[in-house]
């Protein structure tokens, strides 16, 4: 699993939303727990915590989500990051450092909205979206969380 963040694409969540089996071979967990000094060694115990955080909040989502039936679907979104389950529910990167809006194609129907922030951790739900028609629509991350930023989107 890659850790490096940049501004066009934080690829902590790429694999996982493009289909791919992220794993870490962290070599530092065989002594037992936390080494007596972590910034030691190569790669250093502390510098794999993020991809450690990243790992535990993707499977946090593989289990919240019907994994079994979503794809990778790069045309739901202008992002191209995005699991799949047709006209019932998606996880959508938002990779940008900022919270810029992003369009999503989704089929007609009222979707609940829950936000991730990727460095934050923290998730925030959102109001309900309801998509008229089969146009684009323009969604972003709350104020609340910061970007790049995962939406999952459950159709109600």
């Amino acid at each position: 699993m890659q850790i490096q963040l940049n501004s066009k694409t934080d690829s902590r969540s790429t694999p996982f939303l493009r289909g791919h089996n992220p794993i870490l071979y962290d070599l530092s967990i065989l002594g037992g727990g936390v080494p007596p000094n972590p910034t030691e060694g190569n790669p250093s115990f502390d510098s794999l915590e993020p991809a450690r955080h990243a790992m535990g909040d993707t499977r946090g989502f593989a289990e919240r989500i019907n994994l079994a039936a979503m794809q990778p679907s790069a045309d739901v979104s202008e992002t191209s990051f995005a699991l799949a389950d047709p006209g019932k529910e998606y996880l959508i990167l938002q990779p940008s450092e900022a919270s810029d809006p992003f369009t999503v194609s989704l089929p007609p129907g009222q979707y609940t909205v829950e936000w991730h922030g990727l460095r934050s951790r923290e998730r925030v739900r959102a109001a309900t979206l309801t998509i008229a028609d089969a146009d684009p629509v323009s969604v972003s991350p709350p104020s609340e969380v910061a970007a790049p930023a995962v939406v999952h989107l459950r159709r109600i």
